[in-house]
């Protein structure tokens, strides 16, 4: 059975249902620290049966291929940063700290 958990605060009510089978449709809470908290059950739930945390901590101006500089114009004004082909996937090859570095890029 499905459910919206209004004046959710940290989710300890949410917390019973989900123990008892029901679904959670949505969470209705205003004060932002509890609303951390949800998100977090969120994350625990979603990881705790075998999952896998995939994440990136680099800007797609830097898993972009390309050249990491600026795209110019003929007068050497800035036009761009080259993330034109951020979404393609495969092993890619970037300058980090000055250090080159091989990275496979996946979307998930």
């Amino acid at each position: 059975m499905n459910y919206i958990d209004l004046f959710a605060g940290a989710g300890g009510l949410s917390e019973g249902f989900l123990q008892n089978g029901f679904s959670p449709l949505a969470h209705v809470e205003m004060n932002e620290d509890a609303c951390l908290t949800l998100k977090t059950r969120l994350c625990y739930r979603m990881l705790k049966a075998g999952g896998n945390l995939v994440f990136t901590v680099e800007h797609p101006v830097f898993t972009a291929h390309g050249t990491q500089d600026w795209y110019y114009n003929e007068k050497g004004e800035i036009l761009h940063f080259p993330v034109d082909n951020y979404y393609y996937e495969g092993k890619r090859t970037a300058m980090f700290f000055l250090h080159k570095k091989i990275q496979d890029e996946y979307s998930v």
